[in-house]
């Protein structure tokens, strides 16, 4: 079961509000421990200072036994009648906001057809989003599914369709068949930027098929960036996303994290655990972003995202010092620009060369990117939060640019998303003699890119790790991109074909090679690089 197999389903407004229970409960209790009659004032013991000239100190000291009479009544406060009370609202508080959503978080069981049966895959959560039979949850929860079976807390059960989805934030809207209306509950949409840490959390879901369990917390951050890693590898980023210390676990993706209010504010969708299990670090799609993309898969189906084109990284204090910067400056430095993209079209200039940063090589001499229509943008965050939040496809917005250390002004208009290939997959190559590269295997398509005949064969390698066999030989990895029939392609690396006198046609038959040697063997690979072939030696070792 997948890490992210997580869904929540919308919940009804719950009545109390739990968080003026909080503020009232924690006043009553302070109040009942700190009574007059509870205050034990220590004896006070007159001493004489040893200078005559001084004068006499008077100073109240605790003595144990005070300290246990203190601690004793203090006990017994807690356990009085009224604190009891407190303690039994702030439950009864709980169990209501559960009474009040549990009917509208489901439990999501997907199946997938394999030659002659149906076989189970997974399950996750969801949760109701109107009247009209509308069910949000992940799109990993449901990618690929051939049968999806919808279970609402009271054993009602259904079959949904996908009628919308969005793997660059990980959403999916599914419609159910024709169900009680009654039954479908719908939730108050919190605004996810009034989001504060330390607040509330409450989440609801299935974790490991568990249905209607309901977990507590706090907001542990915000605005975190999640990266495409843990949702689909397309390289974008989900922003503003909600970290939260709740309970979240397989099964909870595509649930609901709610506020005190019932409120949605997050939909859960990925924990960081080396046990795939709960650790306190779970991370929530933010209502606002769900709020914005899941009317558009009701009504199209798909979400487009506006694009600029470009790869991106913060500006750190190393990187700044190493461009001859102001060490504090900060920004997004633009490492490479996609050819033909609103980036590309507005005159936006990628990194020039590559040095050595903290001990990695970083790519330099970009243009730095420090403000977006009149707003400051610090980091990577601050820009994608502003285009997903603010900007939309076919607008033009103003870039404030610092390229070498004069400040200009670029006016880009937007495009939408390029759809990546399914064919173009970022393969990594993992063996134990290792070269240390990403590749592409290369196609027609990426051939082209390149610069290279159709039916020319190989790896290209898009990228190059630090320290690893293939930096200390010489390889290059691609350092720009283009988008062809509307899908973005890595091109400038070089382009592996043979390894020995083996040809190397694609990821698999390097592998293949590479499991026939050792760690310190030496092997000759030939590369196509700027049209030209030439041969390298390579000494093998040990991926880390």
């Amino acid at each position: 079961m997948s890490l992210r197999n997580i869904i929540f389903l919308p919940a009804t407004v719950n009545k109390g509000r739990l968080s003026n229970w909080i503020i009232i409960c924690g006043l009553i209790f302070l109040l009942l421990s700190c009574t007059p009659s509870q205050q034990i004032k220590p004896p006070t013991v007159v001493t004489t200072n040893l200078d005559k000239h001084s004068p006499t100190v008077t100073q109240p000291v605790s003595t144990p036994e005070a300290a246990d009479k203190t601690k004793n009544e203090n006990h017994q406060s807690a356990n009085s009648p009224s604190s009891v009370n407190v303690i039994k609202s702030i439950e009864q508080s709980f169990s209501s906001i559960y009474e009040d959503t549990k009917q509208s978080v489901v439990n999501i069981q997907i199946a997938t057809r394999t030659q002659a049966q149906f076989e189970a895959r997974g399950s996750g959560s969801g949760f109701v989003w109107d009247k009209l039979g509308h069910i949000v949850t992940n799109n990993h929860v449901i990618k690929d599914a051939d049968i999806i079976t919808i279970t609402f807390f009271d054993g009602t059960s259904t079959t949904g369709t996908v009628i919308g989805s969005d793997p660059d934030s990980d959403l999916a809207v599914l419609k159910i068949n024709v169900i009680q209306d009654e039954i479908l509950k719908p939730l108050t949409i919190a605004n996810s930027n009034e989001v504060f840490v330390g607040q509330l959390t409450i989440a609801l879901g299935n974790p490991f098929g568990f249905q209607g369990t309901m977990t507590t917390g706090i907001v542990s951050a915000v605005g975190r960036l999640l990266s495409a890693d843990l949702t689909e590898d397309r390289g974008y980023s989900i922003p503003d996303v909600i970290q939260t210390d709740a309970a979240i676990n397989p099964g909870n993706s595509g649930g609901v994290l709610l506020n005190s209010d019932a409120q949605l504010i997050g939909v859960p969708t990925a924990i960081i655990s080396r046990s795939q299990s709960s650790s306190g670090v779970g991370f929530a799609i933010p209502s606002n972003v769900v709020a914005k993309v899941i009317p558009q898969l009701i009504i199209k189906g798909e979400y487009e995202h506006p694009w600029l084109g470009v790869t991106i990284r913060s500006l750190t204090t190393g990187i700044a010092t190493a461009m001859q910067l102001n060490p504090d400056q900060r920004g997004i430095l633009v490492s490479q620009v996609q050819r033909g993209s609103p980036a590309d079209l507005a005159g936006l200039l990628g990194s020039t060369k590559t040095v050595e940063v903290d001990g990695r090589p970083q790519n330099i001499g970009g243009d730095v990117i420090f403000g977006i229509n009149g707003e400051t943008t610090r980091d990577t965050s601050d820009l994608i939060s502003y285009l997903f939040q603010s900007a939309a496809v076919g607008q033009t917005i103003v870039l404030n640019v610092l390229r070498d250390e004069t400040i200009i002004s670029l006016d880009v208009t937007l495009a939408g998303r390029p759809q990546r290939s399914s064919n173009v997959t970022n393969d990594v190559i993992d063996d134990t003699a290792w070269i240390g590269i990403s590749g592409l295997t290369l196609t027609p398509k990426v051939a082209e890119a390149n610069s290279l005949g159709e039916d020319q064969t190989g790896i290209l390698i898009v990228n190059v790790f630090g320290s690893s066999p293939a930096e200390k030989g010489g390889l290059l990895g691609s350092t720009r991109s283009e988008t062809v029939s509307g899908q973005i392609i890595p091109t400038g690396g070089d382009v592996i074909t043979r390894l020995e006198n083996k040809p190397v046609t694609n990821m698999e038959s390097l592998q293949e090679a590479l499991a026939k040697y050792r760690p310190s063997d030496k092997v000759q690979i030939a590369i196509i690089r700027n049209g030209k072939e030439i041969t390298m030696d390579l000494i093998l070792e040990r991926r880390p």
